[in-house]
């Protein structure tokens, strides 16, 4: 029971909920947000959009497509316009679109290419609060990848800028998905201690579908270790 954070678009409940703000959230249906996509990218196709909203609907669709592949159409195409009109703040969200395009299409080596290339253009920007997000979603991807050693060297460094900004929700989302790789490769320990803090901060904050995943994530861990009533207790919690 992995715990996604993504930019903007969840895929795999392990680091999407992090990087909430490279994504557009919709409070619909699925049915209803691709109905809506489909809308907006007929209109964009069409041209009948004021030119000044060109970055904000690419901005959309390569953020919001369900086809992986337009995603990494949309996001190559703002990529080139936020270049021209050298808006960094789009570019920086059109490279982290096209890792994940690239990242639900398996391209492992591509996504993270982009990743580092998003972390590049945040660090010229002295954006630690940023930083630390790609950081840990290239930790996610070499998790993915079944790479611990990187994985936990990324989640490390990420979830320290993260401290130091006083991010608290993908801080704690952070420690989570650490906890996750811990888990992963059975080091129950570790994988407790960072479930346990990140726990904490998900109560401190009411935020209740992060408490779920701890609990069910230590459900896991204690079923693993034998014990069935505290296994049992936290999953139905």
């Amino acid at each position: 029971m992995t715990f996604n954070l993504s930019f903007y678009s969840i895929f795999s409940f392990k680091a999407y909920l992090l990087i909430g703000f490279f994504c557009l959230a919709y409070n619909i249906s699925f049915s209803q947000n691709i109905s809506k996509i489909d809308s907006l990218e007929s209109v964009y196709r069409m041209g009948g959009y004021d030119k000044k909203d060109q970055l904000k609907i690419l901005n959309t669709l390569s953020g919001n497509h369900p086809d992986p592949q337009k995603s990494l159409q949309y996001s190559t195409e703002l990529i080139q316009k936020a270049k021209l009109l050298d808006s960094s703040q789009y570019l920086l969200r059109a490279v982290l679109r096209k890792g994940n395009a690239l990242r639900l299409k398996g391209d492992y080596a591509q996504a993270l290419g982009s990743y580092f290339e998003a972390a590049s253009i945040a660090t010229k920007s002295k954006d630690n609060g940023n930083i630390g997000l790609v950081n840990i979603t290239i930790a996610d991807v070499y998790s993915e990848m079944k790479n611990h050693e990187n994985a936990v060297s990324y989640y490390e460094k990420g979830i320290d800028l993260l401290r130091k900004e006083h991010d608290t929700l993908n801080f704690a989302s952070g420690l989570f998905n650490l906890g996750d790789e811990y888990l992963s490769n059975k080091d129950y320990d570790l994988a407790i201690e960072h479930f346990m803090e990140a726990g904490l901060i998900f109560r401190k904050i009411n935020y209740k579908e992060g408490e779920a995943y701890v609990l069910g994530n230590m459900g896991m861990i204690y079923a693993e270790q034998g014990k069935d009533d505290l296994a049992e207790a936290n999953i139905n919690e």
